[in-house]
């Protein structure tokens, strides 16, 4: 009964090879004989190559691979191997029947007969382009991290580092190929910059999916390098927290931007608080001190000489010890080749980026200043040339310390030029500020002068030729000696006037010009000034008018200021109005306050001179130089005294009229 079971068992166990073979869809299975022709193909096989059954059996499986693979030896070579090593596993590109390529999985076991000769091969082969494509994009993805100038990192859930691109080995630590990962994250930040992604960045990632700020990396030295930061919080397909991925942005240049910007809107705030010439120096000093430079120098420019005007220095020492240089002089030389000489000479900036001793020897051929510059132990300095208006007035020199972590270079150079700049016009302004003062000082003593000293001889003369006309017989015969007289009376009181509107100039522009309000009948003061100026009127047969309504209200003003605008404007338009011209003044009342005009005939005003009408000193181009141009200058700020204004109306070939307005008085104020 046992020998016959057997084969029954036997053929139970083979029965289902078949049906198992083409159940298999992931891998199809083939067979080979010895020369590599195919024997049998399933179904698997077909779907994953598109070559159905009947159209490769018998045919050699080099069907299946490129070109260049049989340059290299195809599937001989494959079999061979498999043969010689008992099983060979292969990954490469294969052919489809409609020519594509794919990425294949290959496997092949050789075959024996029960003699132990070689039968054929078994064989196994399935699709991985999903995976080649994947593993592809994997490494053009790693390429792309790693090419990136931006910090890019992966870490786990407890904060190790599990990837690091380039960038952000090179900048974590001293060489890029050492291996970050392994680290903890919190290592790499202050621990301020810590604090805010634990308190922050972290649970709005996680709530949110992303975080961004500003936060600050250490660097191999330890110092801070400021940077823009993300965080995201990668999931699974299912949802869970996986990974945290950052990228940050190493901004330090962005930040040194922006703090020398506001280091030089700072100090142009500075240097335009004082117009001192000794105070924009000290500041000017102490502005780039300590965010720009350890130490400042400024070299004025001197007859033929540099001069040490002003330093300033971090450390009080080192202050004192530059100090004793103050006011040291040094004579140009043209032959120095670098240098504050050389700066001076040519209005170029230098910078230094490594001070050496051969710089110092060849830029500073005073023994005392290179004895100062080597006790500084300067490492960096910039040089610039203090030029304003096209003149070099000196030389400012920045200078750093060798504690520094930095040295200058041509961005600093840059802005420091700017900044330069800057303070040359500064000084120049305090310089010619300083010459107003000592101009407008001068002009305030000579017409102390002339008011006091120039005036005491012509009251005299005036005195002397009234008792003279006084005195004198009313004969004929005498009458050209008082012609004379009158003459030299009507010069000294024109002089007088002429005094006078210095004096009122000088205190109009000092803003004291003083006005004494009191009512006063207004009536009575316009007559007084056209009966003053009607002998002026026959000389050009000018008729001079005074047009003033009954019942005119008291105005509230400086009675004689009053009388001397009226006289500036109606002199002015008597100057100006051709013969049988008219001049007429008028007043009419308007609400809370008093108009009054002087009208001319005279060839009016171009629209050019309007804005320089007022100005002291100016006149038209063609005027009558008969006075200096103070007239309406002074009328100006007499009715702008009394807080009311004065304005004039003209076009050319229409005459001119010019407007003025003062207070009323209310009935509170005529008692």
């Amino acid at each position: 009964m046992e020998p016959e079971a057997a084969p029954q068992t036997h053929a139970r166990t083979e029965a289902p090879l078949p049906s198992f073979i083409e159940s298999v869809r992931n891998y199809g299975i083939f067979t080979l004989d010895t020369h590599g022709d195919i024997r049998s193909w399933s179904a698997a096989a077909e779907g994953i190559t598109g070559f159905p059954e009947h159209e490769v059996l018998g045919r050699d499986i080099a069907m299946l691979h490129p070109p260049e693979d049989l340059q290299r030896g195809g599937p001989q070579q494959l079999l061979a191997r498999a043969e010689e090593r008992g099983r060979l596993e292969i990954e490469g590109w294969r052919l489809r029947k409609d020519g594509s390529r794919f990425w294949a999985e290959v496997a092949l076991v050789p075959v024996r007969d029960d003699g132990g000769h070689l039968a054929g091969f078994a064989g196994l082969i399935c699709n991985l382009t999903a995976r080649q494509d994947a593993d592809d994009a994997q490494r053009r993805l790693t390429a792309i991290l790693e090419a990136t100038p931006d910090l890019v990192m992966f870490a786990d859930l407890e904060g190790h580092i599990l990837y690091a691109n380039v960038a952000a080995r090179r900048l974590l630590q001293d060489r890029p190929e050492s291996p970050l990962p392994g680290r903890r994250v919190a290592n790499n930040h202050p621990a301020w910059a810590t604090a805010l992604l634990l308190r922050e960045g972290f649970p709005t990632a996680i709530r949110e999916g992303t975080w961004r700020g500003e936060t600050a990396f250490l660097g191999p030295d330890g110092r801070e390098i400021p940077s823009s930061q993300v965080l995201l919080a990668l999931r699974s397909p299912s949802g869970a927290l996986e990974l945290i991925a950052t990228i940050a942005r190493d901004i330090s240049e962005q930040r040194r931007t922006e703090d020398l910007l506001r280091f030089v809107v700072e100090g142009s705030r500075a240097l335009t608080a004082s117009l001192d010439s000794q105070m924009t120096l000290e500041n000017a000093c102490r502005i780039s001190i300590p965010r720009y430079a350890d130490w400042c120098a400024i070299e004025l420019l001197e007859a033929g000489e540099l001069a040490l005007a002003e330093v300033a220095h971090v450390e009080p020492v080192k202050h004192a010890l530059m100090s004793e240089l103050r006011g040291r002089r040094v004579p140009l030389e043209p032959t120095v080749p670098v240098g504050p000489q050389r700066v001076s000479q040519t209005g170029v900036a230098e910078l230094v980026t490594d001070v050496t001793l051969a710089w110092l020897r060849a830029a500073l051929r005073d023994e005392e200043e290179l004895r100062v510059e080597r006790e500084l132990g300067t490492a960096s300095l910039m040089l610039l040339p203090l030029v304003a208006r096209g003149h070099t007035l000196g030389v400012m020199t920045l200078g750093l310390g060798k504690a520094r972590r930095w040295r200058y270079d041509a961005v600093d150079l840059a802005v420091a030029e700017d900044l330069a700049g800057r303070i040359a016009i500064a000084l120049d302004n305090a310089r010619l500020y300083q010459q107003v003062q000592q101009a407008v000082r001068a002009r305030e003593e000579l017409l102390a002068v002339v008011s006091h000293d120039l005036r005491a001889p012509l009251n005299t003369v005036a005195l002397t030729a009234s008792v003279l006309l006084s005195s004198l017989p009313r004969e004929e015969t005498q009458a050209p000696v008082r012609g004379r007289l009158e003459l030299v009376k009507r010069a000294t009181e024109q002089m007088g006037r002429l005094i006078q509107d210095l004096l009122d100039v000088t205190q109009l522009e000092a803003g004291h010009l003083s006005v004494e309000p009191h009512p006063f009948d207004l009536t009575t003061l316009l007559r007084e000034v056209c009966e003053t100026f009607q002998p002026l009127t026959h000389e050009k047969a000018i008729q001079l008018g005074c047009e003033v309504p009954q019942g005119l209200p008291p105005v509230l003003a400086d009675r004689d200021r009053t009388f001397q605008v009226l006289s500036n404007l109606v002199g002015n338009a008597l100057k100006f109005t051709p013969e049988s011209g008219q001049v007429k003044v008028r007043a009419e009342p308007l609400s809370g306050e008093m108009r009054l005009s002087v009208a001319d005939t005279g060839p009016g005003i171009p629209a050019e001179q309007l804005p320089h009408l007022f100005e002291p000193f100016w006149q038209a181009r063609h005027a009558d130089r008969g006075g200096v141009g103070l007239g309406l200058a002074i009328a100006r700020g007499i009715v702008e005294a009394h807080g009311k204004r004065l304005w004039v109306e003209s076009q050319p070939g229409a005459g001119s009229t010019f407007f003025f307005t003062l207070p009323t008085a209310d009935a509170s104020q005529l008692h």
